[in-house]
């Protein structure tokens, strides 16, 4: 019976054999010989065991165990934690825009006081006629030939004195520095002096610089719109003594370490080229006439501080930027004032101006102006900042107090609102007493009747007819 047993059984498998293979318990009583139903047993206990085994070693599952879960459950990463939220509306206004247009208004009204306004003058020159021509316009004839040399006079009276350094600057009217294609028509190689190659030839200029990049297959230096408009106006000032006053070009106010590494001059001592291969090779922009290209190259090319000045974009069409400066000498005013004895500046009286006419500003319908200005601490225009603290600290001012009447109503409403209900409450409360209470409650108000002989300790839901006669 065993060996046909054994022989009816199938072969132990990869997973099973190890257990079949093992000798079998002894409390079963197996040995050579035994019946079926130790078989079942036998079989039973084996195939719990391989399945302990089994899922005890990783190596038989066919995929990998799960990772275990790394959340937390912290405040902050759930971004539960408590924050400060803003509550903007029509009501709160006035909490934050009252401080600020308080703090903005006592700002713009300190500086206005404690430091005085500027003296500035403006000397308007966009229409001046020739000195060769005085019923000719210098704006007249540089529209017809650019290369034309034109020379204008404009005289102006100063009324007050100038104590201290006075700066010129020329401004432009409608002008617009702030453009797109026109800021980006530049080469940033030409800039910073890569204008040659080592066998001293001219490098073409970058396709940014279109339509002014080329004049009759000639590299134009520098190339570009931006260069092309430079304002190449020449400005000098007389006295009232007919003596040329000692104006100083301004330096530029940036940062040096920007100037040394934007604007490097072409021709260094390093470079192996000539002023002669540049003047041969290159070409001048369309708008600049030959005596102005010939004294920019001189004074150092896109070193040159007039350069470096313009090529710092405005924001706005007009705008201002220094030209000169005059530090002055001891001045000696024919009205003998006590503020200008023994100080350096300008005495007031009729000054001429002497422009060497170059730049075309009626051909975009814009203007040009000479400005005589003195810098402040706080702003070198005129307490622009100053004025524009008090208009903003005046507009949240007055949007807060009109948001803080809407909140005053708002209140006075609420508060009707809520006497209105307190008295519709206290009206309701008066009522009450009127009004049956609902059968379960009665029930357990009820009180006890009074022990008699047929109601000993009844309640009122427990009367007969009988004791509600008697009552």
């Amino acid at each position: 019976m065993s060996s046909s047993l054994r022989e009816s059984e199938p072969p132990p498998g990869p997973t099973t054999s190890k257990f079949l293979d093992s000798s079998p318990p002894e409390s079963f009583g197996l040995g050579d010989q035994f019946n079926a139903s130790d078989a079942n047993s036998l079989t039973s206990v084996v195939s719990e065991t391989a399945d302990k085994s089994l899922r005890q070693d990783e190596s038989y599952f066919s995929t990998p165990p799960r990772c275990k879960s790394k959340y937390t459950g912290s405040r902050w990463k759930q971004e539960r934690t408590a924050a400060w939220l803003a509550d903007i509306h029509l009501l709160s206004l006035p909490k934050y825009l009252l401080p600020i247009g308080i703090v903005l208004l006592a700002m713009g009204l300190a500086i206005l006081l404690v430091f005085p306004p500027i003296p500035t003058v403006t000397i308007p020159y966009t229409f001046c006629n020739s000195t060769e021509h005085p019923n000719t316009t210098c704006a007249d004839k540089i529209k017809e030939n650019p290369e034309l040399k034109c020379t204008c006079r404009k005289s102006h009276e100063l009324r007050n004195d100038f104590v201290g350094t006075v700066y010129m600057d020329y401004e432009l009217v409608k002008f617009h520095q702030n453009q797109r294609d026109y800021i980006l028509s530049v080469d940033d190689e030409q800039l910073q002096g890569h204008i040659f190659d080592k066998q001293c030839h001219a490098i073409t200029p970058s396709s940014m610089c279109r339509p002014n990049r080329l004049n009759k297959s000639r590299p134009i230096y520098p190339c570009g719109r931006y260069a092309n408009s430079l304002f190449s106006d020449d400005i000098q000032m007389w006295a009232p003594d007919e003596k040329l006053m000692g104006w100083k070009l301004a330096h530029a106010s940036g940062k040096a370490r920007m100037k040394d590494l934007m604007y490097i001059p072409p021709l260094n001592k390093s470079s192996k080229c000539k002023l002669a291969d540049l003047q041969k090779q290159f070409s001048k922009p369309m708008k600049w006439s030959v005596a102005f290209w010939d004294k920019f190259i001189k004074e150092g090319g896109v070193r040159s501080e007039r350069f470096i000045q313009w090529m710092r974009p405005a924001a706005f069409s007009t705008f201002k930027i220094p030209y000169a400066y005059y530090e002055g000498s001891n001045m000696s005013c024919n009205h003998n004032s006590s503020s200008t004895q023994g100080k350096k500046g300008i005495c007031r009286g009729n000054y001429t101006f002497e422009i060497q006419y170059r730049f075309d500003a009626a051909s975009y319908n814009g203007s040009k102006n000479i400005v005589l200005i003195q810098r402040s601490i706080i702003d070198d225009v005129n307490h622009f900042l100053c004025k524009m603290s008090i208009s903003v600290g005046a507009i949240a001012t007055c949007f807060s107090l009109i948001a803080l009447i809407f909140q005053c109503r708002e209140n006075a409403a609420a508060k009707k609102t809520e006497q209105k209900s307190r008295n519709l409450q206290k009206s309701l409360l008066s009522l009450v007493p009127l009004i049956p209470p609902p059968p379960q409650e009665r029930a357990k108000n009820m009180s006890p009747l009074p022990p008699t002989e047929g109601n000993v300790g009844a309640t009122e839901s427990q009367v007969t007819p009988t004791s509600i006669f008697f009552r």
